[in-house]
């Protein structure tokens, strides 16, 4: 970096190599930012940035219950055979074809690990090209104007290569290629004006504008008819499949922001935006929404405060979001084949929606900051509540009507909480410092309406394990598994084998995978040049549903299979008569019945997701030199993710199924989490 007051420029370059916890798993990653900026004239400035970014990823792993997920080959590889007996995965038979080491032949599951390791290859590329450009002129001292255009720049190209003698694959082996394009433009401006009325009111206002452009383009080129044996080109087939697609979006922006400062203890926000989607029709495509804050600082307000209160704050605000869909929902779409002399189209079975308005949340938010003693105790409150309108949702249609389904806007998803934040310092003496920060947090997500007619919504549909579903009035995105029957006093159904009865879809509930509350604890002691703190995180209450342990337990691998080996009677009624059940089965009866992979009962596997962790330990000290070259030097060593002080499932890391988005509460042969151990030195001149 360096430059004078016209001129300043800043270079950097970044290089990282990291190897993943499983052997072939590779990143490298090249990041490299220069930006120029300073001014042209007094009132005239200007900023240039440009980062380019380039990373590759050797083998990223699959997950879940996937062939190729190599965890899950781990977790069922047969006891009988050890790891460096397995590593001798391949050999070549009397023709020279390349074979491999296995103990299920031609079935999916049986693969050794070591040739799903280096024979089922994957890699892949990014290059990502990001560039900012914009003028600010000050046009006198209170008013300005800033125009800025940026853009944001993906080529990604990936390939999969499947040995031949991979058991999921036909002929000779398998290559797929793709490569995706990704563009996203933005031009905007911002005109500001700033001023102070006296000592009374201060005011700063903007008016601002958005252009914003988005492409993306995708290409899947694919074959698992390699004529020679594992030559991975995509030329060497008699067959090439294809696939093509991209979209198009653009959204246009007006917008306007003000704060109002009344002697520096009272200030009022205020927004409003207009969008204008390209992805919604044109008699909704504009959309406002506003947004109204207040912060009152009540200390400053008052001319004595009581010695005891250092700091206090109100606020509270409303706002309202609009938010577009993706494109072309609106639309009848159609894809384009090969075949006969021209080729076919055909339409997609969804039908689109020519009246989606855009989706709306409007949410509240109160809270308080107060601080206590001279700072030595403080209190940071805040209750909030949203409400989303008019979400999108894909519901099916009556086959007569030429479509399988539609989007519609429906629902109200309620998101309601408090966050709580207590700051203390117990103990000072002399140079001995105790501080401590305890935090909670409770949420509540429930789907309060849906439409008239519809009264439950499945946002994830039928895995061979669960299927997701918003229900009305219940907490959202609840689980729904295959359950074990019970009698009208909660006794379970017995049938003639003497093992449950139970249901024959996935029609119980059984929960959400959201906590009752979260929360955490961290100290932090001082004494002259040394430090130590400790952070403890947890989580209460939810569900998770462990595939890894369901699937030990029908293999009999788990250690919960012990029980029950010699034989036991299940605790229930015949469903034949009630009378008391009295047929002695054995563990592998249990889990064969209710295990499997094409009708597991979940219920067994429903485990409860509360932990409390040990999330990091430091201990440090700071030499203060005051020398001609140091002011400073730190030292510290520190630990991160160093176990549980409670884990009520026992078994797995709750924190590895909460996934995202409309898939949360499933774990599933999960890579093991690591703990995380380092030395920072910090040099203070």
């Amino acid at each position: 970096t360096g430059g004078n007051e016209k001129v300043r420029t800043l270079f950097s370059y970044t290089n990282t190599h990291a190897k993943g916890i499983v052997e072939t798993n590779k990143l490298r990653r090249n990041n490299v930012n220069v930006r120029i900026d300073g001014n042209l004239s007094p009132k005239l400035y200007y900023d240039t940035k440009l980062t380019y970014f380039n990373q590759s990823v050797d083998n990223r792993l699959s997950t879940g219950d996937d062939f190729n997920n190599p965890m899950r080959a781990i977790y069922l590889q047969p006891g009988n055979i050890s790891l460096e007996q397995a590593r001798q995965f391949e050999w070549f038979d009397d023709a020279g074809l390349r074979r491999q080491h296995y103990w299920n032949p031609h079935t999916n599951g049986g693969e050794n690990i070591f040739w799903m390791l280096n024979r089922t290859i994957r890699a892949e590329e990014r290059n990502r090209v990001l560039g900012m450009a914009s003028l600010r002129y000050q046009f006198t001292e209170s008013l300005s104007l800033l125009v800025r255009s940026s853009f944001d720049q993906i080529f990604e190209n990936q390939s999969y290569k499947q040995y031949n003698d991979t058991y999921t694959i036909a002929d000779n082996g398998n290559l797929s290629l793709d490569n995706r394009h990704a563009v996203e433009m933005n031009n905007d401006f911002l005109l500001n004006y700033n001023t102070l009325f006296g000592e009374f009111l201060s005011i700063d206002v903007s008016l601002g504008g958005n252009m914003l452009y988005m492409r993306n383009e995708a290409l899947n080129t694919r074959t698992n008819r390699l004529l020679k044996p594992n030559l991975f080109s995509i030329t060497n087939t008699s067959e090439i499949r294809s696939t093509q697609n991209g979209s198009e979006k653009k959204i246009h922006s007006l917008y306007g922001f003000a704060t109002f400062g009344i002697k520096n203890f009272l200030f009022v926000d205020v927004t409003v935006r207009n969008d204008w989607s390209s992805t919604l029709p044109k008699n909704n495509w504009s959309y406002i929404y506003p947004s109204v804050g207040l912060t009152w600082i009540l200390t400053e307000m008052l001319e004595s405060s009581p010695e005891f209160l250092t700091f206090a704050k109100v606020r509270a605000s409303y706002a309202q979001v609009g938010n577009e869909t993706a494109p072309y929902a609106i639309h009848n779409t159609y894809s384009f084949g090969s075949g006969g002399a021209l080729g076919y189209a055909w339409r997609s079975s969804t039908l689109g929606a020519k009246d989606l308005k855009p989706e709306n949340t409007k949410s509240t938010e109160l809270g308080f900051d107060i601080w206590l003693f001279r700072n030595r105790v403080g209190i940071d409150f805040t209750w909030y509540k949203s409400n989303t309108f008019n979400q999108l949702l894909r519901v099916p249609l009556p086959t007569a009507s030429g479509s399988s389904d539609k989007f519609i806007n429906a629902g109200n998803i309620q998101n309601k909480g408090i966050e709580l934040i207590l700051n203390a310092t117990p103990l000072i003496i002399g140079d001995f410092r105790w501080d401590m920060m305890v935090n909670y947090a409770k949420n509540e997500n429930i789907c309060i309406e849906l439409t008239d007619e519809l009264m439950e919504y499945t946002t994830r549909g039928r895995s061979w394990f669960t299927t997701y579903k918003m229900v009305q009035g219940e907490a959202y995105n609840q689980i729904f598994t295959r359950g074990i029957l019970r009698n009208d006093v909660g006794r379970i159904l017995i049938n003639a084998l003497g093992l449950p009865v139970t249901t024959s879809g996935q029609t119980v509930p059984m929960g959400s995978a959201n906590p009752d509350w979260t929360g955490g604890l961290s100290n932090s002691f001082r004494w002259k040049g040394f430090n130590l703190s400790a952070l403890i995180d947890m989580r209460m209450g939810g569900e998770v549903f462990s595939v890894t342990e369901f699937y030990l337990k029908f293999y009999g691998l788990s250690e919960a299979t012990l029980e029950g080996r010699e034989g036991y009677i299940i605790d229930g009624v015949m469903e034949s008569d009630g009378s008391e059940n009295t047929i002695v089965v054995t563990a592998e009866d249990y889990w064969m019945s209710v295990g499997g992979r094409s009708i597991p009962v979940g219920e067994p596997g429903r485990i409860d997701a509360s932990y409390v962790r040990l999330r990091e330990i430091l201990v440090g000290y700071t030499w203060n030199l005051e020398t001609s070259v140091f002011q400073s030097i730190g030292l510290s060593l520190y630990g991160r993710n160093l176990g549980f002080l409670y884990n009520a499932s026992g078994i797995i890391d709750p924190g590895m199924s909460i996934g995202v988005g409309n898939i949360q509460g499933m774990e599933g042969f999960s890579i093991p989490t690591s703990r995380t151990y380092g030395v920072n030195a910090r040099f203070s001149f």
